[in-house]
């Protein structure tokens, strides 16, 4: 498994587990416990902010390096398309 497959794996697995706990906090069955309420839904939706910010930062072409990167992709995919037709 590469690096970045395991790091959408990560991500993948925080964000769903940030989803449940927000899930159950909401219908009164926290899986964390704690003894203030306002604390442990802020805490919770900090997580839940967190945790969709940073998949969908990752997933997406943000920056001007990763739209740049995109762009060399795109040539190569087009270039390794135009070689396999060639090679037919």
């Amino acid at each position: 498994m590469n690096n970045e497959l395991k790091q959408a794996i990560t991500r993948l697995i925080v964000l769903v587990m940030a989803l449940i706990n927000s899930l159950l906090a909401h219908y009164g069955k926290p899986v964390i416990r704690s003894d203030e309420a306002l604390i442990y839904q802020t805490l919770s939706d900090v997580i839940l902010i967190g945790s969709i910010a940073w998949g969908y930062w990752k997933n997406n072409n943000f920056t001007h390096n990763a739209q740049q990167a995109q762009e060399f992709k795109k040539v190569l995919d087009e270039e390794k398309n135009n070689e396999n037709m060639e090679g037919k």
